[in-house]
């Protein structure tokens, strides 16, 4: 998987003239995904253009996800819950990603400790925000995030002592006003 200017895909075809990527949208304007478009790049860009090969050092590359819970809620127990979870359904790539620094660290020294899964907490204006970092193989990040969704839901809905915050607005009136205008 390349970077060539603003174009972004997977490699299927060298040729004299021009290299042909399979291309993947990027962020912020879509996921990385195929769009199922083939893009056809003349290889005078690669002299005059910066180029990321996001695949030849590693597999894989780190994934975030935000999951905000209530102040009432038990935020202990939803911090084990989400770091079980990410355990179960991670902690596979990251032992495959820890083989392949192995295999990096010996080809090019280029060190990367590798930490595995990981939650972190934060205090926000609606709640406790936990931010789930681990990582994921390249072109499976939407598909693994929606596992995880799933699974930290239903483990939330069976506790029934965590609840998922959201936006609120409050609107607050004076009463004493209303009553001096009649209402309007």
């Amino acid at each position: 998987r390349i970077t060539i200017g603003n174009y972004t895909g997977e490699v299927v075809d060298i040729g004299i003239l021009r290299t042909r990527v399979l291309e993947v949208g990027l962020p912020p304007h879509s996921v990385l995904e195929h769009t199922g478009k083939i893009l056809s790049i003349p290889n005078a860009y690669v002299l005059t253009l910066p180029i990321t090969n996001h695949s030849t050092i590693s597999e894989f590359v780190n994934a975030e996800m935000h999951i905000t819970i209530t102040y009432e809620s038990d935020w202990k127990k939803a911090r084990r819950i989400l770091h079980e979870i990410i355990q179960q359904e991670t902690g596979a790539h990251t032992e495959r990603e820890r083989m392949q620094e192995l295999q990096r660290t010996r080809m090019m020294y280029i060190h990367r400790q590798i930490s595995g899964p990981e939650v972190y907490m934060d205090l926000a204006a609606d709640g406790i925000d936990f931010v789930l970092r681990f990582s994921v193989p390249i072109g499976e990040r939407r598909l693994i995030v929606s596992t995880l969704s799933e699974k930290i839901l239903e483990r939330f809905i069976a506790e029934g002592d965590i609840a998922l915050a959201y936006k609120t607005v409050r609107s607050v009136s004076d009463k004493k006003e209303e009553k001096d205008t009649g209402g309007l």
